[in-house]
């Protein structure tokens, strides 16, 4: 999966936080994606990671795991949801923005060497 590696050391407040969701989903009893999701603040969550393993990927997987995601962090009571996406990702890109999250800015940093945006989504209005 590519996804950014945290220091284990992070581990702890990571699990600790009672707003840190991570989920997968199987198909076949094989792992075929994940997302993780977790609380900034009272009203504002983050999606860290969501992927699909590429056997899985164009049978809506995604889809289903962000439909999942946005309607777990809503019941919860967050209004707001950040993410950062590759800017090369233009299917995932395009899957956030159908759901309504907006670009909303460039970032300095880089993952994997390619160049990062910044997305987010009202869930208020979604």
């Amino acid at each position: 999966f590519p996804y950014v590696k945290k220091p284990q050391e992070q581990l702890p407040n990571k699990i600790d936080n009672p707003f840190f969701f991570l989920f997968k989903i199987m198909h076949e009893n094989q792992l075929a994606g994940f997302y993780e999701v977790e609380g900034l603040d009272e009203k504002s969550a983050r999606l860290n990671g969501l992927a699909v393993l590429p056997v899985f990927r164009q049978q809506g997987l995604g889809k289903k795991m962000l439909q999942h995601a946005l309607q777990l962090l809503k019941q919860q009571g967050f209004e707001t949801v950040w993410l950062l996406v590759k800017q090369q990702n233009a299917i995932a890109k395009i899957m956030y923005e159908k759901h309504g999250f907006g670009f909303q800015r460039m970032l300095p940093k880089k993952i994997d060497n390619a160049s990062v945006e910044e997305y987010c989504l009202n869930l208020n209005n979604a």
